[in-house]
């Protein structure tokens, strides 16, 4: 059984479109390798994944934008039951990459509250009150986690930025569980993440 080609991932570009005739950014080409309605954030990747992607396109220049393209079939089979552990590893990953580049308290702090919610998610219960804190998570201290890694690269050079957003990208695709041959389970540390 052959599966169908893959269309070609369009020219990446900043910020949302209405269509791909518009032009199309990273998660958006996500929207289209997965045959899900366009938007720039398909159910195909969790939540959080899906707003590190859309930060980094929009944080890289013209040029390390293109190089995001690799990243769209990964980043369109990301969906999985783990999705809640996924963005609460992404959130402890850049957590960790901000401590790294710059330590500060809202940093720890941050660090924190994303390594807890990737311990509390391995043995996550289901019901309405899991349910619940996932989405302040990923709303809250999750999503500023990501924000404050991708904010904190943007100051370097343009070609350094566009390496480490891409590297940041990468590390975010790494928690993504074990499936199949080609991706490794990624573990998570308990300490700083070293580069």
């Amino acid at each position: 059984m052959t599966s169908s080609p893959r269309p070609p991932v369009p020219f990446l570009s900043l910020g949302a479109h209405l269509s791909a005739d518009d032009g199309a950014c990273l998660m958006e080409a996500v929207s289209g390798a997965a045959n899900l309605p366009w938007n720039d954030a398909p159910a195909c990747t969790p939540a959080l994944l899906g707003l590190l992607a859309r930060l980094v396109n929009d944080a890289s220049s013209d040029v390390g934008r293109q190089r995001l393209g690799g990243s769209v079939p990964s980043l369109a089979a990301a969906g999985s039951d783990d999705d809640a552990l996924v963005s609460a590893r992404v959130a402890q990953v850049c957590a960790a990459a901000a401590l790294e580049r710059r330590p500060t308290p809202l940093r720890s702090h941050l660090y924190r509250v994303a390594a807890a919610e990737a311990a509390r998610e391995d043995h996550a219960a289901p019901g309405l009150r899991t349910r619940v804190r996932r989405r302040v998570f990923e709303h809250g201290a999750g999503a500023r986690a990501v924000e404050v890694a991708v904010v904190g690269l943007l100051r370097l050079p343009a070609a350094a930025r566009d390496r480490a957003l891409r590297e940041l990208l990468e590390a975010g695709l790494a928690t993504l569980p074990a499936r199949g041959p080609g991706r490794p389970a990624a573990p998570v540390s308990s300490g700083r993440a070293t580069r």
